[in-house]
């Protein structure tokens, strides 16, 4: 039983690792198709987004961070030591209007009592391109299930508070922004887009 247990526990990895990877992939491909010299990662966490273009690509000399949550903020702050970084909430963010040409928001959305004041506050501080991510539904949950994740809540992680499949986030995102390009990774919805110019 216990070498069942640890081969799952791998299986397990290896899948989640696959699913990973695609989505960075993708991430990179959407972010290829932007430029600027200013750019912010709305959420930062721990800065695995940051850090993974910055092993990738050249990246805006000006980069930003913000989060909540000063642990993780401690915790990026030796991952992604070429950024600035700081304690923030995106209802709020302490920059001007059209501050950053690229701003990044990924797997944020899904956790905000009011995420449509969160697309207000990356469309005021964003002077060109936007890229956002989601877990797509109801495939997150399908996936969950079955692997016996969350069963009493139907998949549901516990604190994702919103859930967009992919044709309801475009129409989620098209009230404050112009939608360039949208990709799938499983389980996901990635959105490339711009301000909306009126």
């Amino acid at each position: 039983m216990a070498a069942l247990i640890t081969d799952k526990n791998k299986y397990t990895k290896k899948l989640h690792g696959f699913f990973v990877n695609g989505f960075l992939n993708k991430f990179f491909y959407l972010f290829n198709k932007t430029d600027g010299n200013t750019l912010l990662d709305a959420g930062c966490g721990e800065g695995a987004i940051l850090n993974y273009l910055n092993q990738r690509t050249k990246i805006p000399k000006e980069c930003h961070g913000i989060d909540f949550n000063p642990q993780e903020i401690e915790m990026a702050k030796s991952n992604i030591s070429f950024c600035h970084l700081q304690v923030a909430s995106i209802y709020n963010l302490p920059f001007p209007d059209k501050s950053f040409d690229i701003v990044i928001c990924t797997e944020v959305l899904e956790h905000l009592h009011h995420p449509e004041e969160a697309l207000c506050e990356l469309k005021r501080i964003s002077a060109k391109y936007v890229i956002l991510s989601v877990p797509r539904e109801p495939l997150w949950r399908i996936l969950n299930m079955v692997r016996f994740k969350y069963l009493s809540q139907f998949g549901n992680t516990p604190d994702h508070k919103n859930h967009w499949s992919k044709k309801h986030f475009q129409k989620f995102v098209k009230s404050k922004f112009d939608i360039i390009e949208t990709s799938s990774p499983i389980p996901w919805t990635l959105v490339l887009c711009q301000v909306k110019n009126n």
